[in-house]
């Protein structure tokens, strides 16, 4: 018979069932695993091929829409210039932290520390010239468009929407 237990040996969780690292913690899974993974959900959760669903492309719904050949690859370049061109004004005129007891204020904001006045004028100048064209399409289609190339939501009833929007901006920068 064995020894029973002592109460030190009894304490904490019990330990998980599964493979170990040799330094005892739960071994992760390798990048080929994952990657399998997140293609089969791709493929699950968009309707994409094997093929599709591998491509970087499918990583984001523009992307998709390429995938599906509901746009061309200029549309895509077109959408991710608009989206660095936003994200490089928000970023400078917006406050890193949304609350003032997460900023830490003697860090110095963004990489190069201050942005300096010309390149503030810069970037308001390029975002204003980005952000003209979508004045002509209607606030809905905006709004869809917005959500497509910022928060990834699907396009699936608003395709046309999204591509009028694309069109727009088409029309000025290509």
């Amino acid at each position: 018979m064995g020894k029973a237990k002592t109460k030190a040996q009894r304490r904490g969780r019990t330990r998980k069932a599964g493979p170990r690292e040799s330094n005892g913690q739960p071994q992760r899974p390798s990048v080929s695993e994952i990657r399998a993974s997140t293609v089969e959900a791709r493929m699950r959760q968009h309707g994409l091929t094997l093929v599709q669903a591998g491509d970087r492309l499918a990583g984001y719904e523009i992307g998709r829409m390429y995938l599906r050949n509901l746009i061309d690859l200029v549309d895509v370049e077109v959408c991710d210039d608009y989206v660095q061109t936003v994200a490089r004004f928000m970023s400078l005129t917006n406050p890193q932290h949304p609350f003032p007891k997460a900023m830490d204020y003697l860090a110095a904001k963004g990489f190069g520390g201050e942005p300096s006045q010309e390149q503030i004028d810069r970037t308001r100048k390029a975002y204003a010239e980005w952000v003209q064209p979508l004045e002509n399409c209607e606030s809905s289609a905006r709004m869809t468009f917005h959500g497509v190339v910022f928060y990834d939501n699907p396009a699936a009833g608003n395709v046309d929407r999204v591509k009028h929007c694309i069109a727009a901006l088409r029309r000025k920068f290509r």
